[in-house]
């Protein structure tokens, strides 16, 4: 069994912009994603990250941008990529960011021949169901739409959130209002009119 769901080759010059929302919202959805950003660590070798990101994912994310085919490390992940789809099932998951058919065409005839995404028509969002509807099918079908979209805009998270100070404040009731120490006991004192009045006990040389 892969250790991510998938790998994402890009270049850097589109993370902000596309790459890291996409992240996020195939993490929301539940995919394990190997990133650079959040996989990486201080002294890890990035060939052999890369490497072992590549082995160890079930399908490979490729956003090509004018960025991604000037640069020589997408390339490298490409070309480890491609190699893994020879002859095996379908691996590359192409998303065409402000590029042409032309300008894939130009770099790559058969990665130019495989169905893309575009992000000019397509969200994140968008992009990342279309993503999830490929790499985990199960959890696609199995989840109704709606609750996706809500994991993927946080409203899930905030229901979630919601519920859990609900249900603070229920417990408060519970709790110490001065300290907040926990009930440990709780007796019914019975109610009466009759105050009882009780005097300091006086030394005998006190009466005298």
């Amino acid at each position: 069994m892969k250790q991510w769901d998938v790998f994402i080759s890009h270049a850097s010059e589109d993370k902000e912009a596309f790459v890291e929302p996409l992240v996020i919202a195939l993490r929301s959805l539940g995919l394990q994603v190997w990133y650079d950003k959040f996989t990486l660590k201080l002294g890890d070798s990035l060939s052999q990250s890369i490497d072992l990101g590549l082995v160890q994912s079930e399908y490979g994310i490729v956003v090509i941008s004018p960025a991604f085919l000037s640069k020589p490390w997408p390339a490298y992940e490409l070309a480890g990529l491609v190699t893994r789809e020879i002859g095996a099932r379908k691996v590359i998951l192409p998303i065409w960011h402000h590029v042409t058919r032309d300008d894939v065409l130009n770099r790559s005839p058969t990665l130019a021949d495989k169905l893309a995404v575009n992000t000019a028509h397509s969200s994140s969002k968008d992009i990342a169901m279309q993503i999830l509807q490929v790499v985990r099918p199960d959890l696609y079908a199995g989840t109704d739409r709606a609750a996706l979209i809500a994991r993927m805009d946080g409203t899930a998270l905030r229901n979630i959130e919601a519920e859990l100070e609900n249900m603070r404040d229920e417990l408060r009731e519970f709790l110490c209002p001065d300290c907040g120490a926990p009930l440990t006991e709780s007796m019914e004192v019975p109610v009466t009119d009759d105050i009882p009045t009780i005097y300091e006990a006086l030394n005998a040389d006190d009466v005298r």
